[in-house]
């Protein structure tokens, strides 16, 4: 978000007030803003190192090469930006469409709030490639709206990158909170049933559905099975991915309390392991029809 607000100013500056020297700068931080973008949403896949390794240092090539261009291809600098807009955009796109499932270190809470977060910064990182080639057809043609165009596209991207940032921070992995055992291949119809009933038991006799900070990694790591493995067994049994079938023990159980208890909504919120009141009551209708309150009408 710090890194955005940067470039933004340095928009502004280069563009309003003249300031063509910080150019080569901006340059740069175009191509670091993407891989930065990627490298938040990968870190809440399982499988992702909780500390930077090596194979991080891939996601500064297209900057390192920039900044070589700055200096002995200045022709190719924009085919530089605009390529690693699109790159990164795709592989945001590509874990975009892998679903909910694959946000393993995410609080089931929030898994839906993380993907559409995923979504927007996936939307600008295209829209992004997309402004920078209209503003190099722009000069090509000799149209004078690049200035229009790069203004307006940067405050565009900054919002993104703003409400993105919002909904991610809540949502970032614990430290110990990784599921990187090795996958293996698609279970039996009776491995499901085996799976399942292990996971059942601790959701439900240790009641850990309850946790309002239950991730799939948390999950598998205390049942001892890949998450990869659980996600399968439930989508094949219940035709749900892991979130919605944690979801719906909790609005289970919201139920029973609306139905036997006299405490209020919000303490039900809480007491099923939901952490937001939209967020029950998103569920909550989605499953039952109806609102808490109408369903606790006699």
């Amino acid at each position: 978000m710090l890194i955005a607000a940067a470039q933004a100013l340095l928009v502004s500056l280069r563009w309003d007030f003249g300031y063509t020297e910080l150019r080569p700068l901006q340059i740069i931080i175009s191509c670091i803003i993407p891989a930065l973008a990627w490298m938040c949403f990968r870190s809440l896949v399982g499988d992702y190192p909780n500390s930077p390794k090596y194979g991080d240092l891939v996601n500064l090539f297209s900057a390192a090469l920039a900044g070589l261009a700055i200096r002995f291809m200045p022709d190719a600098i924009d085919l530089i930006v605009i390529a690693t807009s699109f790159i990164y955009g795709a592989l945001c796109l590509r874990l975009f469409v892998r679903g909910q499932n694959e946000l393993t270190n995410v609080g089931f809470n929030n898994t839906l709030d993380v993907r559409r977060a995923l979504g927007l910064v996936t939307f600008g990182l295209f829209g992004s490639g997309l402004v920078d080639l209209f503003v190099v057809l722009d000069f090509i043609v000799g149209g004078g709206h690049a200035p229009l165009l790069i203004g307006t596209g940067n405050l565009v991207w900054l919002a993104l990158i703003g409400i993105s940032a919002a909904i991610t921070t809540r949502s970032l992995p614990d430290e110990n909170d990784d599921d990187s055992e090795p996958r293996k291949q698609e279970n039996s119809l009776e491995e499901d049933q085996k799976i399942l009933a292990i996971v059942d038991a601790k959701l439900v006799g240790d009641q850990m559905y309850k946790d309002p900070n239950l991730t799939l990694g948390k999950l598998a790591r205390r049942v001892g099975i890949p998450s990869r493995q659980i996600s399968i067994a439930i989508n094949r049994l219940h035709d749900q991915n892991v979130s919605q079938y944690v979801n719906g023990l909790r609005i289970k159980e919201a139920c029973r309390l609306l139905t036997e208890t006299n405490s209020s909504v919000t303490n039900i919120i809480y007491d099923s392991g939901f952490q937001t009141k939209s967020n029950f009551n998103r569920e909550f209708l989605r499953q039952t029809g109806t609102t808490p309150r109408q369903w606790r009408k006699p």
